[in-house]
């Protein structure tokens, strides 16, 4: 017999439930990372954005999120996963996944670069990787 399996016969119940729930925790962890794929991390303080106009300005984002929340605005999905991270997709698939996934819609939450506005000049390492992820989805 497998050591490993023999290892596994001896658990009493308490702990065999242990662990399969830190099993279980893990194989969450990794199925919501795949959740940012396609996706940019944004800074919970707040953000350099230029709108339309071409203005630079800071516009400060909450940084009270609750955890697994959404919202999408003219194509762009803006979520916080269940570290208080927050990231902005454009992805179609995004909003979906993020639903069967078991995040909660709040139209509280602001969705950076879904009115006009973009990255700022001052920030070229964000506003090079938003660009590269629109171009992949539009």
């Amino acid at each position: 017999m497998n050591m490993e399996m023999s290892k596994f016969n001896k658990e009493n119940p308490e702990e065999r439930k242990e662990r399969e729930e830190r099993e279980y925790q893990e194989s969450r962890r990794i199925e919501e990372r795949k959740l940012t794929d396609n996706s940019l991390a944004i800074e919970t303080y707040g953000l350099d954005i230029q709108d339309f106009s071409g203005e630079s300005r800071f516009k400060y984002i909450r940084g009270e999120f609750g955890k697994m929340l959404y919202n999408y605005n003219n194509g762009i999905t803006a979520f916080v996963d269940s570290n208080g991270e927050l990231f902005v997709s454009p992805d179609p698939k995004k909003e979906s996944e993020l639903y069967d996934f078991g995040y909660k819609k709040s139209s509280s939450l602001f969705v950076p670069f879904s009115n006009g506005e973009t990255p700022s000049d001052r920030d070229q390492t964000v506003k090079d990787r938003w660009e590269k992820l629109l171009k992949k989805f539009k």
